[in-house]
C-alpha cells in the first residue's frame, strides 16, 4: 500500500494485519476507497489477482581478444560477423529470433565504446545483422586501436514470419493472372473479378464518381 495510508492507519491506532482484517469495509472504503477495500481483502487472506511468474531474460555472450589492434572498420566486420556466427549457434539461441544486439570494443587506452542495435522485426539473419552493425562501425572515431570485442544477443523470440508478395510484377505474372482469372469467370458463368475504374471523378456524388468494371472487358 501507499505510505501514505501506512501512515493513516498507524494514527488510527492500527498496527496489525488482523486488526485491519476486522474492520468493516464500509469503513475501509469511506476513507481509503479503492484501497481500503483491497488492504482489508489481503489482510484477511483474499487476493484474486493474477499471478504472474517473473521470466529470466535469456542474454547470449561472445568476446573474443582480436589478434592484432586494430583501427580500421574491417577486422572489426570480421571479428563482429564471427562472433554473431558463434552467438546464434548456442542452443539458448536456436530457432529462435533475436530483437537486440550489443556491441562493444575495448580499445587499449582501457576504454570500452558501446553501440546497441534493436531491429524493428527479429531477426536470426547474419548478414542483416552485420549489415546494420557495419554501418555504426564504419562511422567510429575512435580514440586508439581495438583489442578486443564483444556482443550480446538478447530480447529472443520464436521465429517471426514474413507475409510474402501476392502477385510478384512481370509480363509472364500478368498472363498467368488473366488466365487464372479466365478460368474463374468460365466455371462461374459470370465475371467473378472485377476492377474500380474512374469514370466521373469530378462528380459530388459519390457513385458516380467510380464503377466496377469486369476485369478484362
Amino acid at each position: 500500500m501507499d505510505p501514505v495510508m501506512h501512515l493513516r492507519l498507524r494514527l488510527f491506532g492500527l498496527e496489525w494485519l488482523g486488526q485491519v482484517a476486522e474492520i468493516p469495509i464500509s469503513a475501509m472504503q469511506a476513507q481509503f476507497g479503492a484501497d481500503g477495500t483491497r488492504a482489508r481483502g489481503l489482510a484477511r487472506g483474499e487476493d484474486h489477482s493474477r499471478i504472474v511468474p517473473e521470466r529470466e531474460e535469456i542474454r547470449v555472450t561472445e568476446e573474443i581478444e582480436l589478434p592484432a589492434p586494430a583501427a580500421t572498420s574491417e577486422p572489426l566486420v570480421a571479428g563482429t560477423e564471427a562472433l554473431l556466427q558463434r552467438a546464434l549457434g548456442h542452443a539458448d539461441v536456436r530457432g529462435q529470433t533475436v530483437r537486440r544486439v550489443d556491441w562493444w570494443l575495448a580499445l587499449e587506452s582501457g576504454e570500452q565504446v558501446t553501440r546497441r542495435v534493436v531491429f524493428r522485426e527479429p531477426t536470426s539473419d547474419v548478414r542483416r545483422m552485420v549489415f546494420v552493425l557495419r554501418g555504426k562501425i564504419e562511422r567510429l572515431a575512435l580514440d586508439s586501436a581495438a583489442v578486443g570485442l564483444g556482443v550480446a544477443l538478447s530480447g529472443l523470440c520464436s521465429e517471426y514470419a514474413h507475409q510474402g508478395n501476392l502477385w510478384q510484377l512481370g509480363p509472364r505474372r500478368q498472363r498467368e493472372l488473366d488466365d487464372a482469372i479466365e478460368q474463374l469467370n468460365t466455371r462461374a458463368g459470370e465475371p467473378q473479378v472485377y476492377r474500380v475504374v474512374e469514370v466521373q471523378p469530378w462528380s459530388r456524388i459519390p457513385e458516380r464518381q467510380v464503377a466496377l468494371v469486369a476485369y478484362g472487358s
